[in-house]
């Protein structure tokens, strides 16, 4: 008979949102198929970023599953990333179990989103393509040129608040100076403190682009080498897993 463990899995494999948790029903398809319950080791999800932002993964488990899998394509977070690893999986390994979930999923909506309400659904889509334009475009780049992670100390934001007629209106300075204390980049005003700080990032961004270019691609060609190399590593690992199993 199935374990408690089974029990466990079955309990949470659906979410409140009513969105399918596809790593619990594959934990669950293979608690039944074999009888056992799962050890920590027995599904291993390698997570990996992408260059063009988001994330993939890759699944392997020498004790049930026949091949590896990866997720498709990238992914909004490591989270989602595992999760359609797992789907890809429970559809080649378990078919009629796949079969039957994607029956209750609406036609068009894939695992980076699904079951997302619309709103949710976009934010997850927009933050797999990257950094978001203004401050967090900024930062990145910063980040990048600074050759280390950024401190709040390397992007200072000074704003000014205007009123007239009764309508308030905000315009944002920010100043670099772990780059170079010299430099001041002012965006154009704005309804609201946030989206002056934004605009004047935005502004940075732009007159920071010639200099940063040939970083940024240094930057996503380092980042596809590494990518790749522990893909190579997780492979590697996969098959010398599968052939110590044979051994044994």
């Amino acid at each position: 008979s199935t374990t408690g463990a089974a029990k466990k899995v079955t309990a949470v494999s659906v979410a409140a949102s009513g969105e399918i948790l596809w790593k619990s029903k594959l934990y669950e398809a293979s608690v039944k198929k074999v009888k056992r319950s799962l050890g920590k080791d027995d599904f291993i999800f390698s997570t990996q970023d992408v260059p063009s932002g988001g994330y993939i993964c890759m699944l392997s488990s020498p004790s049930f599953l026949l091949r590896q899998y990866t997720s498709e394509g990238s992914c909004a977070s490591k989270k989602l990333a595992e999760h359609s690893a797992a789907k890809a999986a429970l559809q080649a390994e378990f078919p009629e179990v796949f079969r039957e979930l994607s029956m209750g999923i609406p036609a068009g909506v894939s695992a980076q989103g699904q079951n997302a309400p619309q709103g949710q659904k976009r934010k997850a889509e927009g933050a797999a393509a990257g950094p978001a334009p203004g401050k967090g475009e900024l930062g990145h780049l910063v980040a990048i040129i600074l050759s280390r992670p950024l401190t709040k100390e390397d992007t200072v934001y000074t704003t000014m608040e205007s009123e007239v007629g009764g309508t308030k209106t905000y315009q944002s300075s920010v100043a670099l100076p772990s780059y170079d204390a010299s430099q001041m980049f002012r965006g154009v005003p704005a309804a609201s403190k946030k989206d002056a700080e934004n605009n004047a990032a935005k502004a940075a961004v732009a007159g920071l682009a010639a200099f940063a270019a040939p970083l940024l691609e240094e930057h996503k060609a380092k980042k596809a080498r590494k990518n790749a190399e522990n893909v190579e590593k997780l492979k590697r690992r996969d098959a010398e897993r599968k052939a110590a199993g044979m051994v044994d």
